[in-house]
């Protein structure tokens, strides 16, 4: 009997010392969307139910593979929206997000380049005023 009990007392243990942060009362996020902005980093725009503390805005960011763990940077910017970014190195990849007791699935988009800059070619366009010429520009995307 007393390796049953033990054994019970173990699982016990484990269970309670091993289970994550469960979600605060009245609280609810829902992942919305996943981007990779050219000129920023890799963002996840959550729907926001309730209020979330600093510690609860503490999260992280699980690469698919042996790819690694990254922190997610959070701030509630309205009401009903949480904002959260973490690292580029986590573009083309599946990812588990673990943000205020709640764990979330995504695909983080590819790397888009910027596209490249228009090219302007100007060149004098006759006017009928006399000698004037009016300057013409096209632009190319």
């Amino acid at each position: 009997m007393k390796i049953k009990f033990s054994t019970v007392v173990f699982l016990i243990l484990t269970l309670v010392l091993t289970t994550a942060a469960a979600p605060k009362p009245g609280t609810m996020l829902t992942l919305i969307e996943t981007r990779n902005d050219p000129n920023g980093g890799i963002l996840f725009v959550f729907a926001a139910n309730g209020q979330f503390s600093d510690s609860q805005l503490r999260g992280t960011v699980h690469a698919q593979g042996d790819h690694g763990k990254y922190d997610l940077y959070c701030s509630q910017v309205s009401e009903d929206r949480v904002q959260c970014s973490t690292s580029k190195k986590t573009a083309g990849m599946s990812v588990v997000i673990n943000l205020a007791g709640f764990i979330f699935w995504s695909q983080v988009p590819e790397d888009k380049p910027l596209p490249p800059a228009p090219t302007c070619i100007s060149f004098p366009f006759p006017f009928s005023f006399d000698s004037f010429y009016h300057i013409q520009a096209y632009c190319s995307a």
